[in-house]
């Protein structure tokens, strides 16, 4: 989930393609909400990881990425980014084989 912290939906947009190109489900949040209300759809929609996008990251070059699970928060660049979600993922999907006796 992005979510824009400025009114310059631009950004943004050009985030969530590029995701989108990386094989990575993406979805925009552009409601003028307050913070909590958007964190609080992304948990009910299940939503494992949020982009925030503000001035400081768009001058920076970099994302603050927060893993919703986890609750762990970091400020990279977006390829970084790209591979923390793409690695996060793939470990969510793995599981055990069930066997039976």
């Amino acid at each position: 989930l992005i979510l824009p912290m400025t009114d310059d939906m631009g950004a943004a947009i050009k985030t969530a393609t590029a995701l989108r190109e990386s094989g990575i489900r993406t979805q925009l949040y552009a409601e003028k909400k307050k913070f909590k209300a958007r964190i609080t759809y992304a948990a009910k929609m299940g939503i494992p990881y949020a982009m925030f996008l503000g001035e400081t990251e768009e001058q920076d070059k970099v994302v603050a990425l927060k893993d919703l699970n986890k609750g762990e928060q970091v400020t990279v660049s977006f390829k970084e980014a790209v591979k923390l979600i793409q690695d996060g993922i793939a470990q969510a999907n793995q599981g055990t084989v069930i066997k039976e006796n």
